[in-house]
């Protein structure tokens, strides 16, 4: 019988062992992946108007801080490739520089939240980033359950085209683009309102220079959108992936049958609504501050939910 023990405790040690050495190879290995893209990671896919926030965001983020962030996610989903972990940096950079930019910005990707989330498991970097980046913490609220927000789905899309290119990647993650309506309410009140009402509407408080820079562009190219230029938005798409000009076009087009040449951009689901849609009627995203969404291969059931957190900054 202790013949036994010992031989049975024998074998729990070498499978113990034998974890062990599985786990280093993995941890060696995900290390390696990541050192490999890391360059390609810092690379958002902005359009210039984010230029000054972009390259803050580069200096900020540090390589070591990085490299644990990502051991740890992918730790947490041990079938997702390099490749598509550095589709979530991607997006998680792209979603902290509009949340440094706005009031309230909601997430709609699960999956992005989580590597958020990893990220604040180191606080005291998260902080340091948040300061180096953007002058002041970007705070991540957790909340119990999905919300359906089509209101703050539309201004995420109404912000995102404008800052970022969108491909079938951002499609992978966030799911179809203006499923809940184009954001006609957005669009007519940056053309018509004045730029202090609009700082104090959706900026966020206590804004760095850069971001302040930043933001009035944003309002000057909203402003400036000249319908001949938005015209020219399939060579201009196809130039450099900026879907800004097709969404200047439809918001100033009352043609319907526009939506069918914009889905291989927003998706296939997007603008099923006209931009005269019931949701345009109606603006309320500063309602309520939260995040959510769909997940690699996006799930529509959940495209405009938010997930279980929301983010706020001073």
């Amino acid at each position: 019988m202790v013949w036994l023990l010992i031989i049975g405790a024998a074998i729990l040690i070498l499978i113990f062992q034998a974890e062990l050495k599985r786990g280093a190879a993995r941890h060696e290995r995900f290390e390696r992946d990541f050192k490999a893209v890391f360059e390609s990671i810092k690379n958002i896919g902005h359009h210039e108007i984010a230029e000054p926030l972009a390259s803050s965001m580069n200096e900020a983020l540090h390589y070591e801080y990085m490299e644990k962030v990502n051991t740890e996610f992918r730790n947490k989903f041990p079938r997702m490739s390099q490749s598509q972990a550095a589709l979530y940096w991607r997006e998680i950079q792209r979603y902290l520089l509009m949340a440094s930019i706005f009031k309230s910005m909601e997430m709609f990707s699960p999956k992005v939240d989580e590597l958020w989330h990893t990220m604040l498991n180191h606080q005291d970097e998260y902080q340091q980033f948040c300061k180096d980046f953007a002058g002041c913490e970007i705070f991540h609220h957790p909340k119990t359950e999905p919300v359906y927000k089509p209101f703050e789905r539309t201004f995420f899309d109404f912000c995102y085209v404008q800052l970022f290119s969108i491909d079938n990647s951002s499609l992978s993650v966030w799911g179809p683009f203006f499923k809940e309506g184009i954001g006609q309410v957005y669009f007519n009140e940056f053309i018509n309102e004045d730029l202090s009402y609009l700082k104090n509407k959706y900026m966020r408080n206590q804004a760095n220079l850069e971001t302040i820079r930043v933001f009035e562009t944003f309002v000057s190219k909203i402003k400036n959108s000249k319908m001949e230029d938005a015209a020219d938005w399939k060579n201009l798409y196809r130039y450099n992936n900026d879907a800004s000009y097709a969404y200047f076009f439809f918001a100033q087009t009352d043609d319907c049958n526009y939506q069918i040449h914009c889905r291989h951009i927003f998706g296939d689901d997007s603008l099923t609504h006209s931009h005269h849609s019931h949701h345009e009627g109606l603006s309320g995203h500063h309602g309520d501050t939260g995040h959510g969404g769909s997940h690699f291969g996006w799930d529509s059931s959940c495209s405009s939910c938010t997930s279980c957190s929301s983010c706020s900054s001073s």
